[in-house]
């Protein structure tokens, strides 16, 4: 039986400042978010702007607003926050291509 790993696969967005590329990362997931098992955003940002684009567009996927943090520590907190067994710590400027979800299935669900 064929196993579908993406449903043991994290994602986390980190992000600071820069909402459009947010967007454009987000919307670049969104086309297999059903299949896999956590997609969830770290804001680090200092405005308001990332907040209200997550709430106004993005209602449904969770975030954290973290403040005054380095981008080592915010990298930290992630990692020590990921739960499931396999994960992706993806930056806002980051762009996942369609072809993902077969790519990660593959190798893998023969094991």
């Amino acid at each position: 039986m064929k196993k579908n790993i993406l449903q043991n696969l994290e994602i986390v967005i980190m992000t600071r400042d820069r909402p459009e590329k947010l967007s454009r990362m987000i919307d670049s997931i969104l086309h297999f978010k059903n299949e896999i098992g956590n997609l969830w955003i770290s804001n680090n940002s200092t405005t308001k702007d990332t907040e209200e684009l997550l709430k106004n567009k993005y209602p449904l996927i969770k975030s954290v607003h973290r403040t005054d943090i380095s981008a080592w520590e915010h990298y930290q907190i992630i990692a020590n926050e990921i739960y499931l067994p396999f994960s992706m710590i993806l930056h806002d400027d980051d762009y996942v291509l369609n072809s993902i979800s077969s790519v990660i299935n593959s190798p893998l669900s023969q094991a």
